[in-house]
């Protein structure tokens, strides 16, 4: 039996990497598939993680995928986190992924942030992501829940997030950005916990001002802070966790309530989370600042 290749590149570089051109190199001692990073299908949750090309193939069946133009993003299509997230899937699969260089880069967008988490462990809403808006339609259809998240996969405070039903029209909900389909949790408040070291530090509980479903404090949402001892520690130990793998010593992961868990799941790990803004910018930066004094008191830095 022939191996199974599969070489992902961009349609609009014909001249340069030409997946087709290429691909007639391997055909007449593999079995060759080409497609566009854009014809990917994503469908990650804790549950069954899978991604696929446009004609159904599971990126688990290839023995090797050769990833080429995925260095620079353009026309508003984030190349980089779509191969990222791709080749860590795919990696976790046990495919070989040429180059090795694509798995080791930081996550720009929620879809690769979300398959890390999701393949290391941590609890996660399910989320889906195509270019492809009739494919997602199908796939809250098939799913059967009463509301979906669609929200941009590149952005903060709640910009471009909205509440949808099957029944909308994403074309109406959508800027021009790579969105995002995720569950709906209902909640009445998230968890925001602010980490140093890796370690939460700071919890701010946040509800919305509006009935509406957002929490931002950044969209009017209500902020307090909360006593660490408040929280659970599985719910500290999953917040440290998705901290560390994402790899930020600095983050502020969000965390929301789901009853079919009973226990909290990871909304996001932000990068560098508004220590300069929002709601307590004094305490958030004092107890940042103590975290680095312990540190160095420790010595692990």
């Amino acid at each position: 039996m022939k191996q199974k290749l599969l070489i992902l590149g961009r349609s609009n570089l014909k001249t340069k990497n030409d997946p087709e051109l290429i691909g007639e190199a391997f055909s007449e001692h593999m079995e060759v598939d080409t497609a566009d990073y854009t014809d990917l299908r994503f469908m990650i949750s804790n549950e069954h993680t899978l991604v696929q090309t446009k004609n159904g193939v599971d990126l688990k069946d290839y023995n090797l995928i050769l990833f080429f133009g995925w260095y620079a993003n353009a026309g508003g299509v984030y190349y980089k986190d779509l191969a990222y997230a791709a080749a860590l899937y795919a990696n976790s699969k046990g495919v070989s992924c040429w180059n090795s260089e694509v798995l080791h880069q930081r996550s720009t967008t929620k879809l690769s942030a979300m398959m890390k988490l999701a393949i290391n462990g941590v609890k996660i809403p399910k989320t889906w992501f195509s270019v492809d808006k009739e494919w997602l339609a199908t796939q809250m259809n098939a799913d059967g829940a009463s509301d979906y998240v669609y929200k941009a996969a590149a952005t903060s405070r709640g910009n471009d997030n909205f509440l949808i039903n099957p029944t909308d029209s994403l074309a109406k909900t959508t800027s021009n950005r790579m969105m995002l389909l995720q569950e709906y949790v209902p909640n009445n408040h998230d968890l925001r916990l602010i980490c140093a070291d890796f370690k939460p530090i700071m919890i701010i509980r946040r509800s919305s001002n509006n009935q509406g479903h957002l929490n931002n404090t950044s969209q009017g949402g209500l902020a307090e802070v909360i006593s660490i001892n408040e929280i659970d520690q599985d719910t500290l130990d999953m917040a440290e966790s998705a901290a560390r793998i994402l790899e930020r010593e600095m983050g502020g992961v969000d965390l929301v309530y789901a009853e079919k868990y009973k226990a909290y799941i990871c909304l996001e790990v932000n990068p560098v989370p508004q220590l300069t803004s929002g709601a307590y910018i004094e305490e958030k930066l004092n107890r940042l600042r103590q975290s680095v004094k312990d540190s160095i008191e420790k010595g692990s830095i």
